[in-house]
């Protein structure tokens, strides 16, 4: 989507993001305004150099006209700004022109090649974002929960799905296009597979791939094959917290599960958790869990992973995370040798007693059945995508009424009568069981949330079978998904591809 709204939330942290690598030759331009006359004032203009250092230049407008001349790292998305107005373009090395009869808001900006295809990018998708703007200022009298609120969402799909489907019309028919290079990276960003980043790295042009961002993908990638399964794994020594020296040469004929960790990170308990869980599980069985931590890196923003050499020092799996799956994925490759405790919740481990907890709508759970299917929602009062989904999982506990049982567990609130007052108003906006938790120290707490590493709301836990089979989002939760656990034909593998889908 490149409505005016996306781009002044992301444009400028797409560029900086590009900026970051200083492989582009400084580049120099000018930009003239015209405004009519009786505009006065500072105008404002924001761009980034080679260096990723952010620009703010100003100057001063006289009897409706200014200019700027500045040298910038390569071309990526500017903002100019006058007397609360502003407006996102496209700044290249060339020469441009500010034009406008009112103010900076509705100014017509020409000067480069980039800058008219931002301009017909954007007219393609006009229509599209006025519809989508109309559905926003009707959601302005819902509240999040509402099903109404609900029904907007759904309609706002199909246009999100249309707006996507001209960027990457565009994307495919300008490969010599910085503004299309941009686009792909903003829709790249946190993908690691290669089979999806090389082909659309390679869809670009040469003067493309050679720019700043172009070298710095092209390095991961080549770094990232060497981390493909089937690979030799590269030899390395670390100390451990005793100061001894561990070679992974000299754990040949073992499994080594390598997972890189760094302090100081919000779910640091979570990864310490997780690392203790898979030497519990697995340690018995020929596994060797070795946790690199990184002391200082700063600029580190992505999650803890994991990477499985086999015991002929060949990578088994890559690019594994410190989470609750990691069980389950190393499953395939050995058996656990050990079972998780009670309160231990990661995906493929047992489920049997439900915490102690307060029930406040419906027939309590206090045990996990076998041979049933349960739909428990993590979800507090003060959670706005919690209230959001209400709407969804209502209609699939009502659709899937006698053969699965769903569960909203209030968490993280010590106010039991405010979750009380909510349940009753929402009436029959939330049908299902309703159960209060409590917060840090309750039972729930101490056996679930902090065992299972839960960072954050709204989480779905799929039981099945006293089993734990899947931790995702409620809005991943589809009908199709629920059919499989119904047809005992579920995997993880088989519900993310459903979730995926539009």
């Amino acid at each position: 989507m490149i409505s005016k709204q996306v781009f002044m939330s992301t444009a400028m942290q797409a560029i900086a993001c590009m900026a970051g690598t200083a492989a582009f030759a400084q580049q120099s331009f000018t930009m003239q305004g015209r405004m009519a006359r009786e505009q006065q004032g500072m105008v404002h203009l924001v761009y980034y150099t080679g260096e990723g250092r952010q620009v703010q230049d100003s100057a001063q407008v006289k009897d409706g006209e200014f200019i700027f001349k500045g040298r910038l790292g390569g071309p990526g998305f500017a903002q100019i700004a006058l007397d609360r107005e502003q407006q996102m373009f496209y700044l290249e090395e060339a020469a441009y022109m500010v034009k406008s009869d009112a103010g900076i808001g509705t100014a017509r900006i020409t000067g480069g090649q980039e800058q008219a295809n931002f301009e017909n990018l954007k007219a393609l998708h006009q229509p599209i974002d006025e519809q989508m703007r109309s559905l926003m200022q009707m959601a302005q009298r819902y509240k999040p929960g509402d099903s109404a609120m609900q029904q907007l969402r759904e309609r706002a799909k199909p246009l999100e799905r249309r707006n996507n489907a001209v960027d990457s019309v565009f994307i495919a028919n300008h490969p010599d296009s910085y503004l299309a290079w941009d686009l792909w990276q903003k829709r790249m960003r946190g993908v690691e597979e290669l089979a999806v980043l090389e082909p659309g790295f390679l869809h670009f042009s040469e003067r493309i791939r050679h720019s700043a961002a172009g070298e710095q993908l092209a390095a991961f990638i080549v770094k990232a094959k060497k981390l493909n399964t089937g690979q030799s794994a590269s030899g390395f020594i670390l100390k451990d917290t005793l100061g001894r020296q561990v070679a992974l040469s000299g754990l040949k004929g073992k499994y080594v599960l390598v997972c890189f960790r760094q302090k100081n990170v919000m779910d640091a308990e979570a990864q310490k958790i997780s690392v203790a869980r898979m030497k519990r599980l697995f340690g018995g069985q020929g596994l060797y869990v070795l946790a690199a931590m990184a002391e200082d890196n700063p600029g580190y923003a992505g999650a803890a992973q994991c990477l499985l050499v086999g015991p002929d020092g060949k990578i088994a799996a890559t690019r594994l995370k410190l989470d609750n799956e990691l069980p389950y994925k190393i499953g395939k490759f050995i058996k656990p040798g050990a079972a998780g405790g009670e309160g231990d919740v990661y995906v493929g481990g047992e489920m049997v007693k439900y915490p102690k907890v307060d029930w406040i709508q419906g027939t309590p759970v206090t045990a996990f059945e076998k041979d049933k299917i349960y739909v428990v929602e993590l979800w507090a009062t003060w959670c706005k995508p919690c209230v959001a989904a209400m709407p969804h999982l209502n209609q699939l506990s009502q659709k899937f009424a006698g053969k699965i049982t769903f569960v909203g567990q209030d968490v993280m609130e010590d106010d039991k009568e405010k979750v009380q007052s909510f349940v009753k108003q929402k009436g029959d906006g939330l049908t299902y069981r309703i159960a209060y938790g409590g917060g840090r120290g309750s039972d729930f707490d101490n056996k679930w949330i902090r065992p299972a590493g839960v960072m954050g709301i709204p989480q779905t836990f799929i039981i099945q079978n006293n089993k734990l089979v899947w931790q995702t989002h409620p809005d991943r939760l589809k009908e199709a998904i629920l059919q499989l656990l119904i047809d005992k034909k579920f995997t993880i593998e088989a519900a993310e591809v459903l979730a995926e889908k539009n």
